[in-house]
């Protein structure tokens, strides 16, 4: 036996041939996986996402009472009050929920409303 053990010799063989083998790393189809993020850079600085981004950072800035909302969960309602941090949000006569700003998903363009000419 070769290089330093704590384990007697006649019981190294033994946990040595148990070991898992790590004969797989030398693949060559492994290499590949292994190399393969230099292209997750890409995923990450997505300009459309960006822009998205900020378009929703955008709007949930310019929250005002009375705009109809969906939020991320899908709730939908009539926002009451507007604080730096929350939104209140009428979800029917009488039920008033605070949400986070970031828990607005988009406003809601009332079917029933008429379009401005």
């Amino acid at each position: 036996m070769t290089g330093f053990s704590f384990l007697p010799d006649a019981t190294a063989h033994v946990c040595h041939a148990s070991a898992p083998s790590l004969a797989y790393l030398r693949r060559p189809d492994f290499l590949p996986a292994t190399r393969g993020h230099g292209s997750r850079d890409v995923l990450l600085y997505d300009p459309a996402q960006q822009r998205r981004s900020a378009e929703a950072k955008k709007f949930r800035a310019a929250l005002a009472k009375g705009a109809n909302v969906v939020t991320i969960g899908g709730l939908h309602g009539r926002v009451v009050d507007v604080n730096e941090d929350t939104v209140t949000v009428e979800v029917d006569k009488g039920v008033r929920l605070r949400f986070d700003r970031s828990a607005i998903a988009r406003e809601v363009v009332s079917k029933n409303a008429t379009p401005a000419a």
